[in-house]
């Protein structure tokens, strides 16, 4: 059995169809699933699984149902969708004077079901690595948006700061007066 959620954290349900004597156990080694419904039970019953957003590459896990041996028993699969993002540019040079400028950020769900009819559903937040760079735009954002940022005004050495957005990396360098 194999469930394919989009992004967004939700819940999930399973049936499990045996005798009513028959103890069962459920578990799973993917720390982004939880069972709300706890992880044993007897006979027929509906196993809970519950999954957190993710808004980063697509990922896997493992549900295990076991009866009634730890050996004897079926797998649920969770196979959830995930973003890949992409920026306009993954570097600037500046001058040693203060500065305004931006990049845009792109994204698409993977697989492409579960972004919505526009592709819009990646949610992303940009974060500078140090106080002289000020990411200006709001946080967070959903979809393709632009990022603009402020550099202040350098009065010692060259120096460099990154924006990093997801899994991607925008490098500021400012050179020295």
């Amino acid at each position: 059995m194999t469930f394919t959620p989009c992004m967004a954290g939700g819940r999930l349900t399973a049936t499990l169809t045996t005798q009513a004597n028959c103890s069962w156990t459920v578990n799973t080694g993917a720390g982004w699933l939880s069972l709300p419904n706890g992880r044993s039970g007897k006979g027929a019953g509906t196993i809970a699984v519950g999954y957190s957003d993710n808004y980063d590459a697509p990922r896997d896990g493992v549900v295990m149902v076991r009866w009634p041996t730890p050996t004897a028993g079926q797998n649920i699969q969770i196979e959830q969708a995930g973003c890949i993002y992409s920026v306009t540019q993954s570097s600037f040079n500046f001058t040693s004077a203060s500065a305004t400028d931006s990049f845009t950020v792109f994204q698409e769900s993977q697989p492409n079901s579960g972004g919505g009819p526009f592709q819009d559903q990646c949610v992303w937040t940009a974060k500078s690595n140090v106080s002289w760079i000020t990411v200006t735009s709001s946080m967070p954002r959903r979809g393709d948006n632009p990022v603009s940022f402020t550099v202040s005004a350098n009065t010692g050495a060259t120096r460099m700061g990154k924006i990093t957005v997801r899994d991607k990396v925008v490098t500021i360098t400012q050179a020295a007066p």
